[in-house]
């Protein structure tokens, strides 16, 4: 992709939003060692609901962590969503890795340190708070989810980042400041991987795929299994095709020369 098209692309904009949020949250966190107003009763007034919802919030924050991305990219695959997939698993995995990086950059500590009366519900999650992994990597998935889906289904997709940050502060893992972290951590590596993405769009043209090779169904499909498990296989439908008619090409009555094709064409990319 161009730089001129990068620019204009509606994915770089989330990832300047993101790094300026980022710098911003990484400041405070790094300046601030108590909570006070506004972010205080924030966190306080969520971690005091009724304990009734403590098993419904135990099970939302598992949207921010590896069996969500997991799941999802499991499901997108199932669908054969193109390479949503793919991109389902780099942006959780990246948002992932940068949240840890600046956990052990600022190493901000937990609210139950912060001696506000607040106590961990998740016992499962240690070390340092900023910025909050879980809702990074759900704000990451959601980035994805959102530019990849129908525009009436898009805006659910936002819902993920905003159950999961919830439920950490009513779990009491997490201050305010640690989820605006995470979304800044989430907005960058879901841009970042759309941007990417580009340059990995999966091409496979299904006249060539679905004609067997020199009249062998069997063989045919072991082969169309094995080169379709390279995500880099890019194939240029330029073969004419007439209605009615099957494909007649010396390249595909030649079982060697179709090997050679997709051997040749797994370093290319589609700009």
């Amino acid at each position: 992709m161009k730089v001129a098209g990068i620019l204009k692309h509606p994915a770089f904009g989330l990832v300047i939003v993101g790094a300026l949020l980022g710098v911003l949250t990484t400041v405070l966190a790094t300046h601030t060692h108590d909570i006070h107003g506004f972010e205080k009763q924030l966190l306080l007034g969520v971690y005091n609901w009724s304990l009734i919802w403590i098993m419904p919030m135990i099970v939302l924050t598992q949207g921010g962590n590896l069996w969500a991305i997991i799941l999802l990219t499991l499901v997108a695959f199932g669908r054969r969503r193109d390479t949503v997939w793919l991109k389902l698993a780099a942006a959780g995995l990246l948002a992932s890795l940068m949240a840890t990086i600046l956990k052990n950059i600022v190493m901000s500590v937990r609210p139950v340190e912060l001696g506000i009366g607040v106590v961990a519900r998740f016992p499962w999650s240690v070390g340092y708070a900023f910025p909050s992994g879980h809702t990074a990597i759900a704000t990451a998935l959601a980035v994805i989810i959102f530019a990849s889906v129908k525009r009436s289904h898009r805006w659910w997709a936002l819902l993920l980042p905003v159950l999961v940050g919830l439920s950490r502060l009513y779990l009491g893992v997490h201050r305010p400041l640690d989820l605006a972290g995470g979304l800044a951590v989430g907005l960058v590596s879901g841009g970042l991987v759309l941007l990417l993405s580009e340059n990995l769009k999966i091409k496979i043209p299904m006249p060539l795929l679905n004609t067997p090779i020199n009249g062998d169904h069997h063989r045919h499909n072991e082969y169309i299994d094995q080169v379709t498990s390279d995500p880099r296989i890019i194939i240029e439908q330029r073969i004419p095709r007439e209605k009615n008619k099957d494909i007649t090409t010396d390249m595909i009555r030649n079982e060697k020369n179709v090997y050679q094709l997709f051997l040749t064409c797994t370093t290319c990319f589609d700009n």
